[in-house]
């Protein structure tokens, strides 16, 4: 059963409760210190990794791919530089080694290439984590920018598969 939902205009920041936990409290504490008078997207680097992670924790996901959507841009991107001066080691610490790993893609060039094609022939567990913080990102600055939040369906079809397929068993899939 997939966690995909579909957002609209009207209901993309209508969360449900969230629950944190204390390790997803210290994370959010620390990125916050770091980011919070960073400019992004008309609103600031903090409130963008931080509702990030909100669209992932609303969609139902676990943990490790929640901190790796609050922390998705910590080294830039080849769209965003924050410049932070925060090292592998610093963030290890913080969100983990997995978390770590999906961020590190994610701040490859070519992201969208190297995650919706599977480029890095990644298992098809781990490259619907790093479809999820993708949708999850995109999701998040389409509402702000006001491009269409059906842009996106592509990216939420192949979640959708990818789902589909791990639910039966299949472990490779491109």
């Amino acid at each position: 059963m997939t966690n995909i939902k579909l957002f609209t205009e009207e209901n993309i920041f209508n969360f449900d409760e969230i629950e944190i936990t204390e390790k997803e409290k210290t994370c959010i504490e620390y990125i916050k210190s770091l980011t919070e008078s960073i400019q992004h997207s008309n609103t600031t680097f903090f409130k963008h990794l931080y509702n990030t992670f909100r669209i992932l924790k609303n969609l139902n996901q676990n943990e490790d791919v929640c901190l790796a959507g609050l922390y998705h841009s910590v080294y830039d991107t080849e769209f965003f530089k924050s410049n932070l001066s925060v090292t592998d080691e610093d963030i290890i610490n913080k969100i983990g080694e997995y978390s770590n790993f999906l961020v590190r893609v994610f701040c490859s060039e070519n992201r969208g290439d190297c995650i919706y094609q599977n480029t890095l022939s990644v298992p098809t567990s781990v490259n619907k984590d790093l479809l999820y913080i993708l949708y999850a990102n995109e999701v998040e600055q389409s509402a702000k920018i006001g491009r269409p939040l059906n842009f996106y369906s592509k990216i939420a079809s192949k979640i959708i598969l990818l789902e589909t397929y791990c639910e039966i068993g299949k472990t490779d899939v491109r």
